[in-house]
């Protein structure tokens, strides 16, 4: 298993989604548009507040806030809009069973090895196609039901795709998703179960308009995320999901 990566002092007073591309881009948004004649070391930062969700539903005194959720790319993009990045993304946090004051936690983190390539359709329409390998640490603990643990270290493949598309007034839409499938070994509360399959899902819709500031290119987005995890719970019959929302600027250089 992976050595848990921590990312929480860089978090600290961070409120919102920050991107950056390197000064070596040949070209840049303008007027709103996805270009993908730019090249270089590519990054970004997000933030997502994300409250979880279970198939079969939390105790009433059970539930999950939004909770802040980490989210970082980092990579390089060549002239023709291919590139490869990394991604890793965490949610590590517990509540309070208002039964006997027990808490109940969800740790996770995924890492992505990405491959992806972006392309114009015109002027007012891009897309961006993804694929590549995931490891995923997911941990579940209830200590009011008798200190049940759901654990499973897998490794598995997953493709995507995000859509960007002009609205009026400089606005910008995307939509994207990722669908993944996982295989490893899972701890169902003590019983070892061993080279079993999951699935995760991931969908996105927002907006986003870009604006010049000086050298700057500021992008300020606002959408909204949902996951599903299914047979991630109770003897693999039931499913853990998230569902939330992204606000942020990002800026490019």
């Amino acid at each position: 298993m992976l050595q848990r990566i921590t990312f929480g002092a860089v978090l600290v007073g961070v409120v919102s989604a920050v991107s950056f591309q390197s000064a070596s881009a040949e070209e840049t948004y303008l007027a709103g548009y996805i270009d993908t004649c730019s090249h270089g070391i590519v990054g970004d930062a997000e933030l997502l507040f994300l409250r979880p969700h279970r198939g079969d539903g939390f105790t009433r005194n059970d539930t999950f806030g939004h909770e802040v959720a980490p989210r970082f790319r980092i990579g390089y993009e060549n002239e023709l809009g291919a590139g490869i990045r990394v991604q890793y993304w965490s949610f590590n946090h517990s509540e309070v069973d208002g039964n006997d004051g027990a808490p109940t936690s969800i740790d996770l983190y995924n890492i992505d090895l990405d491959f992806y390539k972006r392309m114009n359709f015109g002027t007012c329409t891009s897309f961006e196609l993804m694929g590549g390998i995931r490891y995923s640490d997911y941990e579940d603990v209830n200590f009011a039901d008798t200190r049940q643990t759901i654990a499973l270290d897998a490794w598995g493949g997953y493709v995507g795709g995000q859509l960007w598309q002009e609205l009026p007034c400089q606005f910008r839409g995307y939509a994207r998703g990722k669908w993944a499938i996982m295989s490893g070994d899972n701890i169902d509360n003590g019983r070892y179960e061993y080279d079993v399959t999951r699935t995760q899902q991931e969908i996105g819709l927002g907006i986003e308009r870009t604006f010049l500031m000086g050298n700057l290119l500021a992008t300020v987005q606002a959408g909204a995320e949902w996951h599903n995890w299914g047979d991630y719970q109770d003897n693999a019959d039931s499913s853990i999901g998230f569902a939330g929302y992204v606000i942020g600027v990002n800026l490019q250089r």
